[in-house]
Order: structure tokens, then C-alpha cells, then sequence
């Protein structure tokens, strides 16, 4: 075992949740955050470069998801069932039997990225039993079928 898994290890057993949580609450660890705060507030440079570090990854992450969405969209057809509209703003996932709800929960939880893992089943079962609809078709089909709360 590497010092990173001990480490991880540690931290995760009960009396590494107590240390932990005693140095969160202590003073010392108050003053060396402000202390680190203050320096990339006072650093222009620093605040710059924390600033295009987080830029990049929204840019990054963008990009994926909108790739993602538009392997999705290509799978299922890119095109509205019932009307046909081809406007990928208003385009929607419809589950064809319902139950969409009960179904991204399965992906929900801590972390991020749940619509990416979302869209990553969709293309592992080839689409199978998932619709483009667009917005209105699809609250439409929700009403008739009563799936609205």
C-alpha cells in the first residue's frame, strides 16, 4: 500500500474523522486558509491564473457535454417523432414507456457530470426504448399519459 491509499485509508477510519475534524474546527487551520486567501487575493497573477484555470474547465466540460448530446441526438434520429422539428435547442430525451424520472435518479448522487453518465447508458443500449421529442410533444405526451406530479 502507497502513502496516498494509507493516507485515504486514515482518513476515512473513525479516528481519522475525529482528527480531521478537530483540525477543521481549530484555529491554526483558520488562520492558514485566511493566510492562503489573502495571498491569492493580493496577487493578481495568481487570482488570474485560478480564474483561467477555471474558465478552461467550464470551456472543457462545455464542450464534452455538447458532444455527448450531440452523439445522443444522432443515435435516436435528431429529429422530433412526433413533428419533426430538427431545432436542437428544443430537442429532448423522452423515455417511449415513462418512468424517465425513476431512471436518472440511478445517476444522480454525489458528484457531478450525472447527465454525462446519463447519456453514456443511452449510447451503451443503442437507444433502445429512449425518443427525441421536442419540448412541447413531449409535455404533451406527458399530460395524455398522465406523467406529470
Amino acid at each position: 500500500m502507497d502513502l496516498a491509499e494509507s493516507k485515504k485509508k486514515y482518513r476515512q477510519s473513525e479516528k481519522g474523522k475525529v482528527c480531521t475534524k478537530r483540525y477543521n474546527d481549530s484555529p491554526k487551520r483558520k488562520v492558514c486558509e485566511a493566510r492562503f486567501l489573502g495571498k491569492i487575493l493580493d496577487t493578481p497573477k495568481l487570482r488570474q491564473a485560478r480564474i483561467d484555470k477555471a474558465k478552461k474547465w467550464r470551456e472543457n466540460n462545455l464542450s464534452t457535454y455538447q458532444k455527448l448530446r450531440g452523439e445522443v441526438l444522432l443515435l435516436l434520429g435528431n429529429k422530433c417523432s412526433k413533428c419533426g422539428i430538427e431545432d436542437v435547442r428544443v430537442l429532448q430525451i423522452d423515455h417511449i414507456n415513462g418512468r424517465g424520472c425513476q431512471e436518472r435518479k440511478q445517476y444522480g448522487g454525489r458528484g457531478g457530470n450525472v447527465t454525462g453518465r446519463y447519456y453514456h447508458h443511452i449510447l451503451e443500449v443503442d437507444g433502445q426504448g429512449y425518443q427525441i421529442l421536442c419540448a412541447n410533444c413531449n409535455w404533451i405526451k406527458r399530460y395524455e399519459q398522465k406523467e406529470q406530479n
